[in-house]
């Protein structure tokens, strides 16, 4: 029944994308920072900034075009995923939205203080009616916060007053307030597990792909007749097995492009990089060519007996 009702979803949550590709967030994570799958969020009653590049040369220069709330979806278009597998949550300031009806317009005339442009945003303009709101780049609307220096100056300040005869802080901590900003612009919007969410149609079509890849692979004897099942080697026997005429070189750039292609090699998605003379791997340690070369080397061995 279960599996009936995750069918009938359109959205899946990090939890659900798990089961359905029964797979672990470390994969998820490899996924979207491959750029193999997009990442949408929820949002409500959200006060957000709408901006445009006015560059097209590969340069950046935003201009802001209107203060608005938002409800509904968003579509992450950059972002910091430092987080994603310890915490599950993802940081950006570069969100478009997937539909306009849940937008309300709150102005669109630049009568905010100056210090919003000390964010991303270099200056406002006036944009064509005829520019759909659809077409801006949205993030959370300019709030000024207390920076970590002020955060660690408000905390030490009471201890100084009161080791100062006069009371006063001391000029060392005037001092500080000064070479150090007291404040930063925020435009992060920030969103874990229950705002974080995939597109169904997505999820379903990796699901058939990574169907499809282990189904070629089933019969994996040299890896299988391991005790330990090393994923390495589960790579160098799917590798050997449609390629079994390549040298170790020419295997190891076959599976890099296939790495940043569609891992018909790795379809548990262990790999994060495959770089000179190191591969490395998703929960431990980087593999070296000369590893890979010995591994290759028994694997032959194994199939020419």
């Amino acid at each position: 029944m279960a599996n009936k009702v995750l069918e009938l979803k359109d959205w899946y949550s990090i939890n659900n994308v798990c089961t359905k590709l029964e797979c672990e967030v470390e994969e998820i994570a490899w996924l979207i920072n491959k750029g193999l799958l997009s990442v949408y969020g929820d949002l409500h009653k959200e006060r957000l900034l709408a901006y445009k590049n006015l560059r097209n040369d590969g340069g950046f220069y935003y201009a802001g075009k209107a203060q608005v709330l938002y409800s509904g979806k968003v579509k992450l278009n950059s972002f910091d995923s430092s987080l994603f597998i310890k915490r599950k949550t993802l940081t950006t300031n570069s969100v478009n939205i997937v539909s306009e009806s849940g937008l309300e317009v709150i102005s669109e005339d630049d009568i905010f203080d100056s210090w919003i442009y000390e964010s991303h945003i270099n200056k406002w303009r006036f944009f064509e009616n005829d520019d759909r709101y659809l077409d801006f780049e949205y993030c959370l609307f300019p709030r000024k916060e207390s920076s970590n220096a002020k955060r660690l100056a408000d905390l030490a300040e009471p201890f100084l007053r009161a080791l100062n005869s006069d009371g006063e802080p001391g000029e060392f901590m005037k001092q500080y307030r000064k070479d150090f900003s007291q404040y930063i612009v925020n435009t992060n919007l920030t969103f874990d597990e229950s705002s974080i969410v995939f597109k169904a149609f997505d999820i379903n079509k990796l699901s058939s792909s990574k169907s499809r890849r282990i189904e070629k692979v089933e019969k994996l004897e040299w890896y299988n007749s391991f005790k330990n099942k090393n994923p390495f080697k589960k790579i160098i026997n799917i590798a050997y097995k449609q390629y079994p005429q390549l040298t170790s070189k020419e295997l190891w750039e076959v599976i890099k492009d296939d790495s940043e292609a569609d891992m018909a090699l790795d379809p548990d998605c262990r790999i994060e990089e495959v770089g000179y003379d190191y591969i490395y791997l998703l929960g431990s340690k980087p593999k070296t060519f000369k590893t890979f070369e010995n591994y290759l080397s028994k694997c032959r061995t194994f199939y020419s007996r």
